[in-house]
């Protein structure tokens, strides 16, 4: 799997509080199932309730971004001794 990188800096990104204070009071950061549901539909699922409720797998999202990440500047470092030669 690999991500956009584009995708991912174009991403919302947003804090916010459970609803359901049983949970926690923290702040968290989170970002838009819908995006990535229109990116990388793998990523989210559909809960089987009455509003359809989207979750992401952020844990995926994590790994498939960072690997992509990491090869673009493995790519650019290389093209950039090919330059500097």
């Amino acid at each position: 799997m690999s991500i956009n990188l584009k995708d991912v800096a174009e991403a919302p990104i947003f804090l916010f509080k459970w609803k359901d204070k049983n949970i926690d009071n923290l702040v968290h950061v989170g970002t838009s199932a819908q995006y990535w549901k229109e990116k990388v539909p793998e990523l989210v699922s559909e809960a089987n309730d009455d509003i359809k409720t989207l979750s992401l797998d952020y844990s995926a999202l994590s790994v498939a971004s960072n690997v992509t990440l990491a090869k673009e500047v493995v790519s650019l470092k290389e093209e950039i001794k090919l330059l500097q030669a």
